[in-house]
């Protein structure tokens, strides 16, 4: 059986090794606010409702070291700070926007 390696780990099929980057509560949930445009960490703290500073700082650090964001420090006073997609980040856009229509499609009946 083919194995699949992405990083330092190892997987047994490319919907597994999908699933594992891709999971956690959070992650698709700040990389689909970046989909529309460059943003700053305030600005995601407030789109993503419920997420608490130390675990959106944590899934920043996540989506950066598996090269899915970029974060750019414009080294300026006071600091300002942007976080974007990189080309691997760009490339889920397809399956997130899957996931969104099959949402829409299936929601509650009664949901707006």
């Amino acid at each position: 059986m083919a194995r699949f390696l992405y990083q330092t780990r190892e997987f047994d099929c490319p919907v597994q090794l999908s699933m594992t980057v891709l999971m956690g509560k959070w992650k698709v949930l700040v990389l689909w606010q970046l989909f529309l445009k460059n943003r700053r960490y305030g600005e995601l703290k407030r789109l993503v409702p419920g997420i608490s500073h130390k675990v959106l700082s944590d899934t920043l650090k996540v989506l950066e070291e598996e090269r899915f964001i970029f974060r750019h420090d414009y080294h300026e006073n006071p600091p300002h700070v942007e976080y974007g997609l990189t080309d691997q980040g760009r490339d889920l856009e397809p399956i997130l926007r899957a996931l969104q229509q099959w949402g829409m499609q299936y929601k509650a009946p009664h949901s707006p």
